[in-house]
């Protein structure tokens, strides 16, 4: 009997090693799992500034298109109040140059007729 407590002890001290050893992989495991969490949430958390960071120059860009549209229809007013202005001193002219041409048809027509 004392032989086969001896042989039971030995199995016994093999699985406490083996169970030993298998808890040593698990903390090791659980360890690097660990360390690949922190890595990951470092990652989220320089990915989440990204974006922040994205969405504050998409505000100023946004910001600035609407300036730019601003000032292009400012100057497209401009300009065309500039051309409407140029067609009145056109028209202006030509009814000028018309009203001297029909005066002088007319003094033209009564000196022949």
């Amino acid at each position: 009997m004392t032989a086969s407590l001896a042989h039971q002890l030995g199995e016994l001290r093999l699985r406490v090693e083996r169970l030993e050893a298998e808890a040593r992989e698990l903390r090791d495991a659980l360890t690097a799992l660990a360390q690949e969490h922190a890595i990951t949430r470092e990652s989220v958390r320089i990915f989440t500034e990204l974006v922040d960071d994205v969405r504050a120059e998409l505000g100023a860009a946004r910001g600035d298109v609407h300036q730019v549209q601003l000032a292009l229809q400012r100057h497209m007013t401009d300009e065309a109040r500039d051309r409407r202005r140029q067609l009145v001193g056109s028209m202006t002219a030509t009814i000028s140059t018309l009203g001297t041409l029909a005066v002088l048809l007319w003094s033209v027509g009564r000196g022949g007729g």
